[in-house]
């Protein structure tokens, strides 16, 4: 897609985040790229769809639908998502990611990648980012869909953040797809996941 041809983009890895957040004035290219029809009782997770690539300086990021599709296909007359996305408010809190109510079948609209209607839908894990200057308005978050692909540390002295694959099943999966050898060592291990919260003073 063209909307960082400028060089004007910024990212924010945010771990709070669930979702991938994609400037507000392109969510409808996200859209029709990477979402497809879906099948009642169907992992999206593992359908046809394309990769997303990350092109950061020096090196590039690779998500696939496993990482950033909505796990559930979604029936044609229900509506997911957030018509505003994050945004500005005039007391400078950012509007938080709400889930809009159901639209009736009859009124819904279609999908951008949608000719006609199909009975589910497959949509990523995507959310609009309506901030202004200096951080809008081409700004990404980079959420829990990379963020559960690639392990992150975080240099607070020199102000980096370092991206490294994830030693995890689903990755180790892929690799061996792509004919790559992996470590088997912890292969009968199970996946644990921790989350937590850490408050910082300056």
């Amino acid at each position: 897609l063209d909307v960082c041809k400028d060089g004007s983009c910024r990212g924010v890895v945010d771990t709070g985040t669930s979702h991938f957040g994609v400037p507000g004035s392109s969510i409808n290219e996200f859209l029709t790229a990477l979402a497809t029809d879906g099948v009642e009782g169907e992992d999206c997770r593992f359908v046809d769809a394309p990769s997303m690539e990350l092109v950061l300086e020096g090196f590039t990021l690779n998500l696939g639908p496993r990482n950033y599709m909505r796990p559930l296909a979604v029936p044609s007359n229900m509506n997911v998502g957030s018509s505003r996305g994050v945004t500005m408010e005039s007391g400078g809190q950012a509007d938080q990611f709400e889930a809009a109510a159901p639209a009736s079948s009859s009124t819904r609209r279609l999908w951008p990648w949608q000719t006609q209607k199909p009975s589910h839908s497959c949509a990523p894990r995507i959310m609009p980012v309506n901030l202004p200057a200096p951080l809008g308005p081409n700004l990404f978050i980079l959420g829990e869909p990379l963020l559960s692909r690639y392990y992150t540390v975080y240099d607070w002295k020199e102000a980096r953040i370092g991206f490294g694959l994830a030693a995890t099943k689903a990755n180790k999966e892929a690799l061996v797809q792509e004919g790559q050898e992996v470590d088997s060592q912890d292969e009968q291990q199970e996946e644990i996941y921790s989350f937590m919260q850490v408050t910082v003073t300056v």
